[in-house]
């Protein structure tokens, strides 16, 4: 008998032992997954509240909803005792609360990540090309670093004359200085920019120091991009410019974003336009302006004490600032912030948010592959179609005052369908990825995020309204070109008065005047 009982004694340890066992092993998985939830709750409210981008009316739920999850299902899972499908459904829920905080996370960090890089302030310089013929062009490793680049580049140019046009720009100077500083070389000067490139086609130096500024102005058909190649650039440190008009309460105040839209190497502004941003009356207004206009550079003097005079493209190449000094010596506006957009943005932000509808003034076919055809009236577009249009002239006899006529269109299209809920919301990340590492602001991280919280807030309905400035087609010297002679725009002294007043109307958010009858623009025969 007590044998017996001894092992009856001894199994019901042995099964007491079992069972807290398992509660142990269980315990643990519950505290694990409490764990979890903690710690994705506690990272996603970190970037919700350090991004500062939620409205209020979306945050407060949220905040009550995961203290409520916190105060009812994290003590069950954390309780050595507690009945077993309460435990399940606890568990249940802060799974799913925790696989939700993971997402937010993905796409809160995201656009932390974003937001730093389109506002991330980076040292303004004005480049230099170091240019050779291009039969004299070597190959370059693509994997080299930097400084195996310069010391080939050193060893190239050692014992070589570089040629230069005479000049009393000091900044022209400076770059000659950083040259001289790389590798042993000696310039010999000639009188004009024409002058220095005739010089090393003949073979009579053996590269040339160009700025990159005339170095775009000279290309096209046959240009200097299929004569000569780039054998090294040369970067000189600008000073920033002192800030302009700032402290603007976006949410409150109307403000003037100055977009400038660049060509495939970064430096040409090719779309040019101030867009006047009212918060209060939400309307936002579209002033084009043309590549060719021809306008003073703020910072550029001949040396006889003439101003500068330029194409608008070609004061992009001086950087962000330059060109926007540029609209607001001109326009005598405040320009409150700058955008730089590169070309690839309008191809994949358009196809990020689902394509957009245009209504064309004429039907034509874009004269590059993949040649897209328009027709009259309402056009759905994808991202490459909606680039094509944007960027055609040659089908037109006003050329590119319609083609800036056009990149209003597209512009107003994409504002309309990104300030739409549904497209924010089911396309955030496809938007973010869209815009990458091609667009640029002067705007900080918080401006940004105070304006998508006021937009999300209310999701207020904006209208877009659009001018656009045009002139007459003339020949002028150009500081790009040394003082050389090329095709520019002389603005029209009424449109640009026009375009004041416009703006004038939009930052006090009056109406617009009707505008008065005029002639239909013109396509190509």
């Amino acid at each position: 008998m007590r044998a017996e009982r001894r092992r009856e004694i001894e199994a019901r340890m042995e099964n007491e032992r079992a069972a807290n066992k398992a509660r142990r092993k269980h315990s643990g998985f519950f505290r694990l997954i409490a764990l979890i939830f903690i710690l994705t709750g506690g990272a996603f409210f970190y970037f919700i509240f350090k991004l500062d981008i939620l409205p209020m009316k979306y945050l407060i739920p949220a905040v009550a909803v995961a203290a409520l999850i916190t105060i009812f299902n994290v003590p069950a899972l954390l309780s050595s005792r507690g009945r077993k499908g309460r435990k399940t459904s606890a568990t249940i829920i802060t799974l799913l609360c925790s696989v939700v905080f993971c997402f937010g996370i993905y796409y809160l960090g995201t656009t932390y990540g974003f937001l730093s890089n389109i506002t991330h302030e980076e040292i303004p310089t004005e480049d230099f090309y170091v240019l050779v013929r291009a039969d004299q062009m070597p190959e370059f490793d693509e994997k080299a670093k930097d400084e195996e680049i310069e010391a080939q580049v050193k060893e190239i140019l050692d014992g070589t004359t570089v040629g230069a046009y005479r000049s009393n720009d000091q900044v022209y100077a400076e770059a000659r200085v950083l040259l001289e500083g790389l590798a042993d070389v000696e310039f010999e000067f000639d009188d004009t920019v024409q002058d220095t490139v005739g010089a090393l086609l003949d073979w009579d130096h053996d590269s040339i120091l160009l700025p990159v500024a005339t170095y775009e102005a000279m290309k096209g058909d046959g240009g200097i991009q299929t004569t000569t190649g780039i054998l090294y650039t040369v970067k000189v440190p600008m000073p920033a410019r002192e800030e302009g008009a700032t402290g603007v309460n976006v949410n409150k105040e109307p403000f003037n974003v100055f977009i400038s839209g660049v060509d495939a190497d970064g430096y040409r502004s090719d779309v040019n336009i101030i867009a006047t941003v009212n918060p209060v009356s939400h309307e936002v207004l579209l002033t084009s302006i043309p590549r060719d206009s021809y306008v003073i550079l703020p910072d550029m003097t001949y040396n006889n004490g003439d101003p500068g005079y330029d194409k608008l493209t070609h004061a992009g190449v001086y950087g962000i600032d330059e060109l926007t000094a540029t609209i607001e010596e001109t326009f005598g506006i405040d320009v409150h912030y700058n955008m730089t957009v590169n070309y690839n943005v309008v191809e994949h932000l358009v196809d990020a948010i689902g394509g957009i509808d245009v209504e064309s003034e004429f039907e034509f076919t874009f004269g590059e592959p993949p040649y897209c055809h328009f027709s009259k009236g309402w056009n759905h577009m994808n991202g490459v179609a909606a680039l094509q249009f944007a960027r055609e002239r040659n089908a037109f006899i006003d050329g590119d005052m319609q083609r800036n006529k056009n990149q209003q269109l597209v512009m107003e299209a994409i504002i309309k369908k990104l300030t739409s809920e549904k497209t924010i919301l089911s396309n955030y990340k496809a938007i973010l990825d869209a815009v990458g590492e091609d667009l640029k602001t002067s705007m900080s991280s918080e401006e940004i995020t105070e304006m998508i919280k006021a937009q999300l807030a209310t999701m207020p309905q904006w209208t877009i309204n659009k001018y656009s400035i045009e002139g007459d087609v003339g020949y002028d010297r150009c500081w790009a070109l040394g003082g050389g002679y090329a095709s520019v725009v002389y603005l029209d002294a009424d449109d640009i008065n026009g375009a004041i007043e416009e703006i004038a109307r939009a930052t006090l958010g009056e109406p617009r005047l009707p505008e008065e009858p005029s002639g239909e623009g013109e396509q190509q025969g």
